[in-house]
């Protein structure tokens, strides 16, 4: 393994951090529209929901320009895209 500097082994635990907030968030996604014809469970998973994606957003959009903007862009990307379809 080649050795990383501090701030790239940082980028490497949070980058690995985010996509995995990012694939649960789709997995409770697609859990929720799969869930969608029961009216309760969509008053429960709703908020829920919500407040996963805009948290992963926030970080995702607050954190990531300080260590690569590249990333950061396909990263904006994939998880505006991950959100809205």
């Amino acid at each position: 393994l080649i050795p990383l500097p501090h701030w790239d082994r940082l980028f490497v635990a949070v980058f690995l951090h985010l996509l995995s907030e990012m694939t649960e968030t789709l997995m409770n996604s697609m859990r929720f529209l799969l869930n969608l014809h029961y009216k309760s469970v969509f008053m429960k998973s709703l908020p829920s929901l919500l407040w996963r994606s805009v948290m992963v957003g926030v970080v995702v959009n607050v954190l990531t320009p300080f260590f690569n903007p590249t990333i950061y862009a396909s990263l904006s990307l994939f998880v505006d895209m991950a959100l809205f379809f």
